[in-house]
């Protein structure tokens, strides 16, 4: 990787952190300011300016050259469906450390839409009640869709 005056060697270790070499592996330094203590990371990648590390506990941290911990931007959130199978009626739960808005989108399996509302989620968690009329029996896909994400999951209705 290049920061913009030193090309530079970056590994991850566990409960270690993230190292640099610019010296191509000579000697390490440790670049850990404002890591949380003991972190793990599990993946590190160079993209443009900047150097990404990531942590399956802790997200995933940027700076511009080398990384020193900015939690810059937080995991996706990760949702689930209750119950499933349901009669039309159930609900989305969302887990996510910020607010979050987007799009809840539903399809049949041949993608046509059955079933779209935004959404807005206040840090932490929240619960979003979808009714649908009975006659939607069978097997859709409903998609969790914001501007850094876009996931998916099935729903069985009885």
């Amino acid at each position: 990787a290049f920061d913009g005056e030193n090309s530079f060697v970056a590994a991850a270790g566990e409960y270690g952190g993230v190292y640099q070499s610019i010296n191509e592996g000579a000697t390490w330094v440790k670049v850990n300011e404002g890591f949380p203590n003991d972190i793990s990371i599990n993946a590190i990648m160079a993209q443009g300016p900047y150097l990404f590390a990531g942590s399956d506990a802790n997200g995933v941290y940027r700076r511009e050259g080398l990384v020193t911990a900015v939690n810059d931007h937080a995991v996706a959130p990760s949702f689930n469906i209750y119950p499933n199978p349901n009669d039309g009626q159930f609900k989305v739960h969302i887990d996510h450390r910020q607010s979050l808005t987007g799009r809840i989108i539903m399809t049949d399996i041949l993608g046509r839409f059955v079933y779209d509302t935004p959404f807005i989620c206040d840090g932490g968690s929240c619960d979003i009640s979808i009714q649908l009329d009975e006659s939607f029996t069978g097997l859709y896909f409903l998609r969790l869709i914001g501007e850094d994400y876009d996931h998916s999951s099935k729903v069985i209705i009885r």
